[in-house]
This record gives structure tokens, sequence and C-alpha cells, in this order.
């Protein structure tokens, strides 16, 4: 007897180091690509991250160039469509040593900040260089962190878990580690859609009837 045999369609995620939602060298890559694998069960495709760097993904975005991605484009377009995974928000801050003073986050002028390395600054990241700050890409927030702890930075831009994960993988104690009050950007954790892609109706039929409803 012949046993047909059907192969899932390869779905390709781009994605970047940021734990502990994406994490290469784990066998479930994180949080996050954990959360869509499990939503794309059943779905007919395989969905594989495809970590890159900052500067690639950004670079990919900006073109066009992309069919699905954790990290999301500067500038959103009609054709950009959004999967929440989760119900928080992530919040992107400014992180500093800790001061006895409250942190805002708007003295920036003069200030070396980390963040992710970019194929040129866009949005906040730009507003923090024509402010004055001094910017200093990394290719980790656990590099960023260290830099922190060792004085080579000021502050370091990035959501509060990523900090304390990266913390944690260091062994510093939180206690050492201020958050600004200002929240300079914020967004659901979800994954982005081109539905310039050929198979993204698929891929949004499928999460939606699972739940996750695009936005």
């Amino acid at each position: 007897m012949r046993v047909s045999i059907t192969h899932a369609e390869p779905f390709y995620v781009d994605a970047i180091e940021y734990p502990p939602y994406l994490i290469q060298q784990q066998t479930d890559r994180g949080e996050a690509f954990a959360k869509l694998s499990q939503a794309m069960k059943s779905s007919g495709f395989e969905v594989t991250a495809n970590f890159l760097s900052s500067a690639r993904v950004h670079k990919k975005l900006v073109n066009q160039d992309w069919c699905a991605s954790f990290v999301p484009p500067f500038e959103t377009k009609k054709n950009h469509k959004l999967v929440p995974l989760y119900d928080d928000i992530l919040e992107l801050k400014l992180h500093r040593l800790v001061q006895p003073s409250q942190f805002t986050g708007d003295k920036i002028e003069g200030m070396r900040s980390a963040q992710l390395r970019m194929m040129q600054p866009k949005g906040v990241i730009k507003q923090f260089s024509d402010a004055g700050a001094v910017l200093f890409d990394i290719e980790s927030i656990q590099q960023g962190t260290h830099l922190l702890i060792k004085n080579r930075v000021d502050y370091v831009y990035a959501d509060l878990r990523a900090i304390t994960f990266a913390a944690n993988q260091l062994g510093i104690p939180m206690e050492q580690i201020q958050s600004s009050t200002t929240v300079f950007r914020k967004f659901p954790i979800g994954v982005w859609i081109n539905t310039q892609c050929p198979i993204s109706q698929k891929i949004l039929n499928h999460l939606d009837s699972k739940g996750f409803k695009a936005i």
C-alpha cells in the first residue's frame, strides 16, 4: 500500500536575539517563538526562526524584503499586520545605574546610550541622537547591561524583562539598575506579517482561527 507523505510549507520569521522572548541557542527559540510555534500547529506550515543581526533585519524591513518578523517596522504601512501573541505590552525605556533621584529619562544630551545596532538611526533612536546623545551600538541587551555595570555607557534602551534577564545572566542584582519613568515606545508582543507576501493570508487565517487576531 502506498502511503502519501505531505510536506509542510516553510514559514520563516525574521528574528533578533532578544531574551527572554527570542533566544537562538535555546531549543524552543525563546518565549515568543514558542508561542507562535504552538499557535501554528496543524497549520500545514513549518515555522522557522530566521535569526539575523539587528542591522540586517532593519534593512529587510526598510526594503520591504520580508514576509514575517518579530521586529516591528519603524514605519508601519497598510500592508503590515501585527498579530499579538501576549496580553502584555512591551514598553521600551532607558535604564541606568541606580541613583537617589527620580529618573525620567529626559536628560539625554552628552549621555552614552546603548541600543541594538541598526542600519541607521530612526524613530526613538534618531530622537536620542538629535537630542545630543552619544549612540553606542550593541549586539545584545546582555552586552549593553555589562557595559552599563562597567560604566562604559550611561543608559541602555530596552524593556524591563530583557534587562532583568540580562542582569540575571550576568549575576547582577536588579537593585543596581533603575528604569526611566518615561516610556519611549510601546507595542504588543507578537509577529508582524507583510501582506504582500504570497503566504500571508493563509498565515493570518490560521492564526485568527486559533484566537490570535491581527490588528
